[in-house]
């Protein structure tokens, strides 16, 4: 909101087109104060184009007016293509576009979703440049000093607080998406942790220190670039007691890609039901209702098989050994046979 500059009785011979002695006409159209007091009191977009070029270019400006026409997906369009037109400075368009892409949280208009999606290629594009620099390092310990190649963003938008910021979260997001801040807290800690927000923040940079320094001195003084970071980190804490069964639903999924990947006529539920048995692993896939389903519905088609003895073929047996290998990616259990829990479905027949 601007902030009255001007006599409403110059604003009123302004738009009645009376003579205004006192002001060049020229110099009142170039001027952002007087132009959006204008707009705000006529709500007509007439207005915005008989302001001067350079006005046009103006970020704030700009912005005031999108956002009073919000509404108008045709017009906002040719505000901001008019803007990018007349603009040439790689920086001020970066600007605009993060600016721009900051709407679409704001307003609800599927047409500012192209804004957000514009202003994440301008992220994926100066990551692409900053990885093939990151590339031409042959040494290996310069390398890893760099780490994510935030330190590049750093120099490159030395003279812009905003773009830095929003590649610094966009790094962040790549870094640590929700999977990565949920395995980060398990391996930390043997029970779900009581963390006050200060300390929230301070994981994540603890995270985050060990990929990039860089980033995580940053973070350390724009803590609001990881405020979504720390609202996963939030989520993982309070599904803390969820964290097992999310595991065995992806190690399912993964499972039965594998299975179809390898183009035999082959009962999937069957192995993954005598691997779960013969390893040992129920105590763990019977806290997931995705197996137990599973196990439910082969119980209900094959009622005289006793699957806590199930024999398979060498073939099998081959397949059984590949599904294993992916359980072990996601889980640390004991290979040795522990004691088998079995569930009697007959029961809720």
């Amino acid at each position: 909101m601007y902030i009255k500059k001007y006599d409403s009785s110059l604003i009123n011979k302004y738009i009645n087109e009376e003579k205004t002695p006192d002001y060049n006409i020229y110099d009142l159209q170039n001027d952002e104060a007087f132009m959006s007091e204008v707009i705000m009191t006529t709500h007509n977009k007439e207005y915005y184009r008989r302001c001067s070029d350079n006005l046009k270019k103006n970020q704030k400006f700009v912005l005031f007016v999108v956002e009073t026409f919000i509404d108008d997906e045709k017009f906002v369009s040719y505000v901001v293509e008019n803007y990018f037109n007349e603009t040439t400075d790689e920086i001020n368009r970066g600007e605009m576009q993060i600016k721009l892409a900051g709407l679409s949280d704001k307003y609800d208009y599927n047409y500012l979703k192209e804004y957000a999606s514009s202003a994440k290629r301008f992220y994926l594009y100066e990551k692409s440049i900053a990885d093939m620099m990151l590339d031409t390092i042959k040494n290996p310990n310069w390398k890893k000093e760099l780490g994510t190649g935030f330190k590049l963003y750093m120099e490159f938008f030395k003279d812009s607080n905003l773009i830095t910021f929003y590649m610094a979260s966009n790094v962040l997001e790549e870094l640590l998406p929700e999977e990565t801040i949920e395995n980060e807290l398990h391996k930390k800690y043997d029970k779900q942790p009581n963390l006050n927000n200060m300390e929230l923040y301070t994981y994540i940079i603890s995270i985050v220190n060990k990929y990039d320094h860089f980033l995580a001195d940053y973070l350390e003084l724009n803590v609001h670039a990881m405020d979504f970071a720390v609202e996963r980190l939030k989520k993982a804490v309070n599904e803390w007691d969820k964290y097992d069964a999310k595991k065995i639903t992806k190690i399912i999924e993964e499972i039965y890609v594998y299975l179809n990947s390898q183009n035999k006529n082959i009962d999937k539920d069957k192995l993954l039901i005598y691997l779960v048995n013969n390893r040992g692993y129920n105590d763990k896939f019977l806290k997931n209702d995705k197996y137990v389903e599973i196990l439910r519905n082969f119980y209900s088609y094959n009622p005289n098989i006793d699957y806590s003895n199930m024999e398979l073929i060498p073939d099998e047996l081959f397949l059984v050994n590949g599904m294993d290998e992916i359980i072990h990616k996601y889980l640390h259990i004991d290979n040795k046979k522990s004691n088998v829990t079995y569930v009697d479905f007959s029961k809720n027949k």
